[in-house]
């Protein structure tokens, strides 16, 4: 089990929940992590307090000035992730006039789950470690429970209640999150209800990929060859940017034209004087 996991985190990488922070603050550091090393989110994220005064500031900026100071990533990815991170901010201040995912605690779960799938260009993992973040235990991630069954990690014939219950019991809270984060990712990219086997690096030791391939096709090509392409094949966080809408004041009608106490219209206004010359209404 430690070796199949060691082999996910090489592949997808692995994160560190922030602590004490809030969980829009998590999720931006969750964009940030995909991909590349803790310390190097962590260093964008202080990059971004350092430039922008607020997350606000952040939401009406372009996404490639918000990419200029995530240059600490250095994956190559930094446009797609400042897009999705000024997209999601826009969506979440439309629908709710303020920056905070607190709401998403008053949700029912089917809504909760409708809303985070709305957030354009974020990875199935980054909704699942959310979801997981607000529902404590609760939490029902098929994806992970599949690669969980498979690697295995928890007996295929426990429900999805009981297997919860025993990645608890295996793992303190961290370490579940960063289990949680790879098994999702795997379940997304490779090991769906179909699985890629032949594409898989575990497939020489998880059940499903021994049964699925041959002995020629689980030595051929070698493991550290699929985690390259697993690790190439991430998907690209993008989404189409739409300039946030200007605020326009509204065409006032002039007020009417003032009239004397006896109802004669007032004189006209005197005239300006030259031009260059203010001040001077007369020659």
């Amino acid at each position: 089990m430690s070796s199949a996991l060691e082999l996910l985190e090489k592949a997808y990488g692995r994160i560190r929940l922030p602590k004490e922070e809030s969980l829009l603050e998590r999720f931006i550091y969750f964009v940030l992590v995909d991909g590349t090393s803790p310390a190097k989110a962590t260093k964008a994220i202080e990059d971004l307090h350092e430039t922008f005064v607020d997350w606000n500031e952040v939401r009406v900026t372009k996404p490639y000035e918000v990419r200029e100071s995530l240059s600490a990533i250095a994956d190559g990815r930094e446009q797609g992730k400042a897009e999705v991170i000024v997209s999601a901010l826009q969506k979440i201040y439309t629908d709710k006039s303020k920056l905070s995912f607190d709401f998403l605690e008053k949700l029912e779960p089917a809504a909760r789950r409708k809303y985070l799938s709305a957030l354009k260009g974020v990875p199935p993992w980054i909704r699942a470690i959310l979801l997981l973040l607000v529902e404590k235990e609760k939490s029902d991630q098929p994806d992970a429970l599949r690669v969980a069954r498979r690697i295995p990690i928890v007996d295929k014939r426990l429900t999805p209640a009981k297997a919860r219950e025993k990645l608890a019991a295996l793992f303190p809270d961290d370490e579940l999150h960063n289990v949680m984060a790879v098994l999702v990712q795997h379940g997304t990219q490779i090991c769906h209800s179909r699985p890629k086997c032949v594409e898989c690096f575990l497939k020489a030791t998880c059940k499903e990929g021994i049964a699925n391939t041959t002995s020629a096709e689980r030595s051929e090509p070698p493991v550290d060859s699929l985690l390259a392409t697993t690790a190439k094949n991430r998907p690209v966080m993008s989404v189409p940017w739409e300039r946030p809408k200007e605020f326009v004041l509204p065409k006032v009608s002039p007020p009417p034209a003032a009239k004397r106490r006896d109802g004669r219209p007032s004189p006209p206004p005197l005239p300006k004087g030259p031009r260059g010359r203010p001040g001077r209404f007369y020659d």
